[in-house]
């Protein structure tokens, strides 16, 4: 991640490895969160998409949280950056929950 990234970031991201589909692109796909945070995450995925496209992740794992966002970068072939829309407070506390259990423990 470089330094201008990292410095508009809100909110601590951390290392998940999530099944989730995505809607609003032109076509609905099972994609991989490989990252993920209150404000945003980072989809693996070789379908493309444009900067300022509007989505919907649907996490496959419980409690299923449901995170409207927009494009914010992409990388064609590897995947791109979310940015998510204000997130109701039962769907943050999902998500809390959810990265409680799912961060990825990374050996250096």
């Amino acid at each position: 991640m470089t330094e201008r990234h990292s410095e508009r970031r809100r909110y601590t991201r951390r290392e998940v490895l999530l099944e989730c589909l995505i809607e609003g692109t032109s076509a609905r796909a099972l994609v991989r969160v490989t990252n993920l945070s209150i404000g945003g995450c980072y989809v693996d995925s070789r379908f493309p998409v444009s900067i300022g496209s509007k989505i919907t992740i649907r996490v496959l794992a419980e409690p299923q949280p449901v995170l409207p966002g927009r494009v914010t970068s992409s990388e064609p072939g590897i995947g791109f950056g979310v940015e998510f829309e204000e997130l109701p407070a039962g769907t943050c506390t999902q998500l809390l929950a959810l990265m409680a259990r799912t961060t990825l423990q990374m050996a250096y």
